[in-house]
């Protein structure tokens, strides 16, 4: 009698357990659901190919001397019912018909995913042409229903620029799988790559209010038995935290309009993110944010916070060194321009940054001499040879200097400063024609610059007293 009751109670739980198999697998895609349903019939139908006779041992898999439950033919299915408790007062609900033959649920189960370990496996190699092939193949076996396909798909397309085409196959995998926020944030970028800011600000939005914490969820390769999982909800879905969607949100609000309002909704929403300290892009812009408002010091402070995330990120240490330029640090910045210097000698914004501190403290052989290995590396640089063009000025040499502003005016035709630097030039010179042609370009490109203003004021001076010592020797 012990042993029987132990046998009912096993059963009672496996069943329990297939039912909560079938409840949670119904908050996620079809695909999944129908994993769910697979599994708990298996359990049930497990239950009826058990033995009989259990009045031996409560093991399943113990010797018996009863035979056990009779099948059907393998194209035959049956319905499961579960077993009855004389005690229990609760109504079991009725269950699907289950096919009986495991072969035959063993190929239904992985019809739709099983290429999709293969696909992934090509798509991590950049084999591009070798998954346009099997995606090709998987969608008109599945008839379209493989959401990772087309998930895939629509992947490379945007890689190879092909902005139209992948918008319809992330389209499809949202309608395969409507609650997935990963597609529908892979939707809205697509829609800021084509400018629709405002559509994809509304489309990114969705997607945060879908899953506030932004984890990503899809199926990437089918259940295998060489396939080794920590626990059995990692078996079914790969899932990792994003920030993807609240810096695609934050982009769409800075690019639909650059005023204060907008800059300020951005910040918003790349503060709301909840992992916003872990990520290096969200606090990169984050920061560009605080400069474009003006505020300096908060910028340093987003900065350093993605500094911590990755330390030899040259391109972070050197805005810091900027800043700090900016806020007179002149030994903060060089010290931070020092360390970025330290990881990559040749890094050109790096170079061209602490060059401008050591040539405003007049130094101008070591300028050039970091320049030249600037110029090595990148030649086509209209700031850097503007630099050496004011090295050569300093050093009173006017003629290179003239030549290395024009090859920078060249390069950079709309940069006032070059425009402004060639006057002084030409004005030190005494060719004051050209000082006024240039400073005037320089006002034209800049008209809130009172320096701009202040030399052209003093090279229309030299020309009306250069007008007058003619008028007077004549």
């Amino acid at each position: 009698m012990h042993h029987h009751a132990c046998a009912i109670g096993a059963e009672n739980i496996i069943l329990k357990l297939a039912d909560l198999i079938e409840q949670e697998s119904q908050q996620y895609s079809p695909i999944v659901r129908k994993h769910g349903e697979y599994i708990s019939d298996a359990l049930r139908m497990d239950l009826t190919d058990a033995p009989t006779n259990t009045t031996n041992s409560c093991d399943m898999y113990s010797n018996t001397t009863s035979e056990p439950i009779r099948k059907n033919s393998e194209s035959e299915a049956t319905v499961v019912s579960a077993p009855t408790d004389d005690n229990s007062a609760d109504e079991k609900k009725p269950k699907r018909a289950i096919v009986n033959d495991p072969k035959k649920r063993a190929q239904e189960l992985t019809t739709i995913d099983r290429h999709n370990f293969l696909l992934h496996q090509y798509y991590i190699r950049r084999d591009f042409e070798a998954c346009k092939a099997l995606i090709k193949e998987i969608l008109d076996e599945t008839n379209g229903m493989n959401e990772y396909a087309n998930y895939i798909r629509g992947k490379i397309a945007r890689i190879q620029g092909n902005l139209r085409e992948s918008l319809e196959w992330f389209e499809k995998a949202v309608a395969l799988s409507p609650q997935n926020a990963n597609y529908l944030c892979q939707v809205g970028r697509i829609h800021f790559l084509l400018g629709n800011h405002e559509k994809a600000s509304e489309i990114l939005l969705n997607a945060i209010e879908m899953d506030p914490d932004n984890t990503v969820r899809f199926i990437c390769i089918p259940l295998s038995d060489h396939w080794e999982r920590k626990n059995h909800e990692e078996n079914l879905m790969v899932s990792h935290r994003s920030n993807k969607a609240y810096y695609w949100r934050a982009m769409a609000l800075y690019h639909t309009n650059h005023s204060n309002e907008m800059v300020t909704k951005a910040q918003e929403c790349l503060l709301s993110s909840p992992n916003a300290a872990k990520s290096c892009e969200i606090l990169t812009f984050l920061a560009k944010l605080f400069v474009q408002k003006n505020e300096i010091i908060p910028a340093i402070e987003a900065y350093k916070k993605a500094i911590e995330i990755e330390p030899e990120n040259l391109d972070i240490l050197t805005n810091i060194g900027l800043l700090y330029l900016r806020t007179q640090s002149d030994d903060q910045s060089f010290s931070i321009l020092g360390k970025a210097l330290s990881y990559d000698p040749t890094h050109v914004p790096s170079i061209l940054a602490a060059g401008s501190i050591i040539q405003a403290n007049g130094d101008y052989d070591v300028a050039l001499a970091k320049y030249r290995v600037a110029v090595d590396k990148c030649d086509y640089n209209g700031p850097l040879w503007n630099n050496i063009g004011m090295c050569f000025f300093g050093k009173g040499k006017y003629v290179a200097a003239i030549s290395c502003l024009k090859k920078a005016n060249y390069l950079c035709p709309l940069d006032w400063k070059i425009c402004f630097n060639l006057g002084l030039v030409h004005n030190a010179m005494q060719q004051y024609a050209s000082a006024y042609h240039f400073i005037s370009s320089a006002v034209n490109l800049n008209p809130r610059s009172p320096l701009a203003f202040m030399a052209l004021a003093g090279a229309h001076l030299y020309e009306i007293m250069l007008s007058f010592q003619s008028l007077f020797y004549i």
